[in-house]
């Protein structure tokens, strides 16, 4: 399973009735979501289609998320926890709204679930 989602300059986030996100959860070097960018940070940090991860502990993804994203909320081990059981088995946003996570295809959506290791 490939990474396909990778956002420009140019792209702006959007929520899912298609107004702009606010500017606290719109990545400030990425300019991906706060998902998307969790997910990526993710799909990178384990070995993975013969590229070596980065193998990030859980306190150096939460730094980096908050590097990204330093208005969103204060991350701890404990988002990375439930952000990664999310990505693992590939979870899709319900009617009633929630979060989601896993592998993202080339549109944003989440097309599954990928391993994901704690280092």
């Amino acid at each position: 399973m490939n990474w396909a989602f990778y956002p420009a300059s140019g792209v702006t986030g959007r929520d899912s009735s298609g107004r702009l996100r606010a500017a606290k959860f719109v990545g400030r070097t990425t300019r991906m979501g706060v998902e998307q960018y969790q997910d990526y940070t993710l799909y990178i940090n384990d070995d993975r289609d013969g590229r070596v991860g980065r193998k990030l502990s859980d306190i150096q993804l939460c730094a980096d998320w908050q590097h990204e994203f330093p208005r969103a909320v204060d991350f701890t081990p404990f988002h990375v926890k439930g952000v990664r059981r999310d990505f693992i088995a590939g979870k899709t946003r319900d009617a009633s709204g929630g979060s989601a996570h896993g592998v993202r295809g080339a549109g944003g959506e989440v097309t599954g679930g990928a391993a994901s290791n704690e280092h």
